[in-house]
C-alpha cells in the first residue's frame, strides 16, 4: 500500500515535469525527497502499531500479529488437534469469566454427586436412660437424673459420725438446715412407689435422721430419755407420705411387721451408748444386705455390748426386748459369733446405758 503511494507520486511528478519541460535532474531530486518522506511515514506508522505482551515494554508489530493469527486459523481449519499456541495477554472478557464460573460449578456438582454415592458411616446410637415403670404406663426419658434421695444424709453422716458410731452433735447442730432439707425430701416421698429394698432403706434412714433431729433440737442433753417424759419414741411429730408418725410407729408398726427382718435392730439407732453403733453412711437398696450382715456381726462380737463364751452369754437388752424377732437366740448368735455357743448355754442380759452416744 505504501509502495503504491510512492509510485503514484513519482508518476505524478514525472508527468508534471514533462508538461513543464523541467530538467531531468530536478525530477530525480524530487523523487528522492518523496522517498525519504515515505520512509519516515512508514517508520512512524510501525511505531504506532506496536502491541504489548507479557513483558509490557516489548513491542509486537501488527503484521507479525496478523501473520500469527492467519497461521492459527490455517491449523484450526486443517483439524490440527495439538494445543493452540498461547495468544498475547489480553483483557479478560466478561463472557469468558462467566464461562469459567459455569465450568467450575459443574465440577463442584459432579464432585458432590460422587460423594453422595459413597457409603456414609452409620450414626452412632445414643443410649437413653429410661425410668423403669409398670407395663402400660408411659415411658419417661430421664435427661438429667437427680441426685439419689439419701445422698445429702450420707454426706452429713460421713462428716459428723465416726467409724465406731459416735456422733458430733455440736457440729451437726450447726448444719441443722441441711438435715431439715433432707427430712423434707423424705416427707414428700411416695413410699409405695419404691421397691421392697428401697422401702426398708428409706424407713431405716427416716428413723435415724429423725432421732438425730430430736437430739440436736434439744442439745445439749445428757440422754434421750430426758426428753418427752422419758418416752420420746411415742410422740407423733414425723410427717411422711401424708401421715404423722412417731419413732415407735416407724419401728414397730412399719419396719418390724412389714419386713420381718430381725437384723434391723442393729441398723436403727436410739442415740444411746448401749444402742448398736450408728452407721456413718446412709442406707440404700444397694448396700442394704451387706450392711445388715456387717452391723449384726460387729455388734454381736463387740465385747462392749455382748460377752460370749461356749457355756454362757451375757448379751444386749435388745435381745430381751425383741426376743420374738430373733426366735432361737443362741442359734441366731451362732450365725454371726466368732465363738460358738452351746445350745445349753446360760443367757443373761446387760444393763442398758442410755447416755448420749457422743
Amino acid at each position: 500500500m505504501k509502495m503504491t503511494f510512492i509510485v503514484a507520486l513519482i508518476m505524478t511528478l514525472s508527468f508534471s515535469c514533462k508538461n513543464e519541460k523541467t530538467n531531468k535532474k530536478e525530477v530525480i531530486s524530487e523523487v528522492k525527497k518523496v522517498e525519504a518522506v515515505a520512509e519516515e511515514k512508514k517508520e512512524s506508522m510501525e511505531e504506532e502499531e506496536w502491541a504489548t505482551t507479557d513483558n509490557k515494554y516489548a513491542p509486537i508489530k501488527k503484521d507479525t500479529v496478523d501473520k500469527a493469527e492467519k497461521e492459527n486459523e490455517k491449523k484450526q481449519t486443517a483439524g490440527n488437534k495439538s494445543e493452540p499456541k498461547p495468544e498475547p495477554v489480553k483483557e479478560i472478557k466478561t463472557e469468558t469469566v462467566e464461562k469459567v464460573g459455569k465450568e467450575t460449578e459443574e465440577v463442584k456438582s459432579n464432585t458432590t454427586d460422587e460423594s453422595d454415592r459413597l457409603p456414609k458411616p452409620e450414626p452412632e446410637e445414643k443410649t437413653e436412660v429410661v425410668e423403669q415403670v409398670d407395663p402400660g404406663e408411659p415411658i419417661v426419658e430421664v435427661i438429667n437424673e437427680p441426685a439419689p434421695l439419701h445422698e445429702p444424709f450420707n454426706d452429713l453422716l460421713v462428716k459428723y459420725v465416726s467409724q465406731n458410731g459416735n456422733v458430733n452433735y455440736k457440729g451437726l447442730k450447726t448444719v441443722s438446715k441441711k438435715l431439715n432439707t433432707y427430712l423434707n425430701a423424705l416427707s414428700e416421698t411416695s413410699v409405695s412407689s419404691l421397691n421392697r429394698s428401697e422401702q426398708l432403706a428409706f424407713w431405716i434412714n427416716a428413723y435415724n435422721a429423725n432421732t438425730l433431729k430430736l437430739i440436736i433440737e434439744n442439745y445439749p442433753v445428757s440422754k434421750i430419755t430426758d426428753l418427752d417424759g422419758g418416752k420420746p419414741w411415742d410422740r407423733k411429730w414425723i410427717k411422711i407420705d401424708g401421715k404423722t408418725l412417731s419413732l415407735n410407729n416407724i419401728e414397730n408398726d412399719i419396719i418390724r411387721p412389714q419386713f420381718n427382718e430381725p437384723r434391723i435392730h442393729f441398723a436403727v439407732n436410739c442415740a444411746a451408748k448401749s444402742c448398736p453403733p450408728l452407721l456413718n453412711k446412709a442406707w440404700t437398696a444397694e448396700n442394704l444386705e451387706g450392711n445388715l450382715k456387717r452391723q449384726t456381726k460387729n455388734f454381736i462380737n463387740n465385747a462392749e455390748y455382748n460377752t460370749i463364751s461356749k457355756n454362757e452369754i451375757e448379751v444386749s437388752k435388745i435381745f430381751d426386748w425383741y426376743a420374738e424377732d430373733f426366735g432361737d437366740l443362741i442359734a441366731f448368735i451362732n450365725n454371726y459369733s466368732s465363738t460358738k455357743v452351746k445350745p445349753s448355754a446360760q443367757i443373761t442380759f446387760k444393763e442398758y446405758n442410755w447416755n448420749l452416744n457422743n
